[in-house]
């Protein structure tokens, strides 16, 4: 969607110059650009310095769609029907499978006690 930057697109990709997670901002082929973030209800999330971001433009101002994935291992890409979070470093992770389990790697807690 934004591999090419082609001028006049809508999509674009802008690398992530800084984050502080009440202010993002970009630098792409228009330059610098303040982003509203937009996931999936319920996700929150923030991204990292020099990741490249996906970015739209719109009329009252330019939104995050996400990022683009970079695949450092096996875990990152989630099977068709999977989804998976995870910290950077992947040493935590949530992964919802397609058979109907959730695997959890990491140190767990609920309600501020731990149980692994």
């Amino acid at each position: 969607m934004a591999k090419n930057n082609v001028s006049g697109s809508v999509c674009i990709k802008a690398a992530i110059s800084s984050a502080n997670n009440s202010e993002i901002t970009a630098v792409g082929r228009d330059g610098v650009s303040h982003l509203t973030m937009a996931a999936p209800s319920g996700i929150c999330f923030s991204p990292k310095v020099d990741e490249n971001a996906v970015v739209i433009k719109t009329e009252s101002g330019d939104v995050c769609i996400g990022t683009i994935m970079k695949k450092s291992s096996d875990l990152e890409y989630p099977d068709p029907g999977e989804l998976f979070l995870s910290n950077e470093d992947e040493t935590a992770y949530i992964k919802l499978r397609a058979d109907g389990k959730i695997e959890i790697h990491g140190d767990v807690t609920v309600n501020g006690n731990s149980i692994y």
